[in-house]
């Protein structure tokens, strides 16, 4: 596969939560703990073109078929619902017979909050980051240089390893909730799987994506899903 034996860099301790005190090997910063330059972490293989055409690989998570709308309580903090995190975990565990991450860091409810496209937060498993790492490590076609060291700075400071409690409950940190201008205390946000992570984003931007996305499927759905060819003459 080219990725199975990347290992990310420095070890952190686990945050409160189930298995609170094991370490872990974590990107970015952990809740409570200090940034961690991104020139620390290790360069994994090549996981665009070949690799990344592989729409299921084994030793990545993959969740699908969830939208949650979910409350936030005066920490910010969401539940996921139990069949949601016990897909994940499910998943977490198939992943994890094939991963070459040490077990606390694949047996824990715990995800990478980073900043996500279109006002919002995305989630990934401790098994798929280097995905969204090689992505800007080694991008696929023509992208401005000095945005793009901009836009991964941006990325790797606002990473933070949040880890699950014994309610299955994440709190958002704050730094991310102002990326998804998300500040409604015991207000509602939408959750959503989108195969190899989950996004987080107010309902407000959650209803204007899904009204941009239906569009956008009406224009392309059908030559996704139903591709027709014709031979030439």
């Amino acid at each position: 596969m080219g990725n199975e034996g990347c290992v990310p860099l420095g070890r952190r301790k686990a945050g409160t939560g189930h298995g609170a005190g094991r370490d872990l090997t974590v990107f970015g910063k952990s809740k409570g703990v200090g940034k961690v330059n991104h020139n620390d972490m290790e360069q994994c293989g090549d996981v665009s073109a070949g690799a990344e055409a592989e729409a299921l690989r084994r030793d990545l998570v993959h969740v699908f078929g969830h939208r949650e709308v979910l409350s936030l309580d005066e920490r910010m903090r969401f539940r996921l619902p139990d069949h949601l995190a016990g897909a994940i975990a499910q998943e977490m565990g198939r992943a994890g017979a094939v991963s070459a991450l040490p077990p606390a860091a694949r047996q824990k409810l715990a995800f990478y909050f980073v900043p996500g496209t279109e006002g919002r937060i995305f989630l990934y498993p401790a098994q798929n980051i280097h995905v969204a790492v090689q992505r800007f490590e080694s991008p696929t076609g023509e992208v401005d240089r000095s945005a793009l060291r901009a836009a991964r700075d941006y990325f790797y400071s606002m990473m933070e390893f949040v880890e699950a409690d014994r309610q299955n409950r994440l709190q958002i940190p704050a730094h991310i909730c102002e990326h998804a201008k998300i500040s409604d205390k015991g207000g509602q946000i939408v959750v959503v799987a989108h195969n190899l992570w989950l996004s987080i984003s107010s309902s407000e931007c959650a209803g204007k994506l899904q009204a941009g996305g239906r569009e956008a499927f009406d224009a392309i759905g059908a030559d996704v899903l139903d591709p027709v060819e014709v031979n030439g003459g």
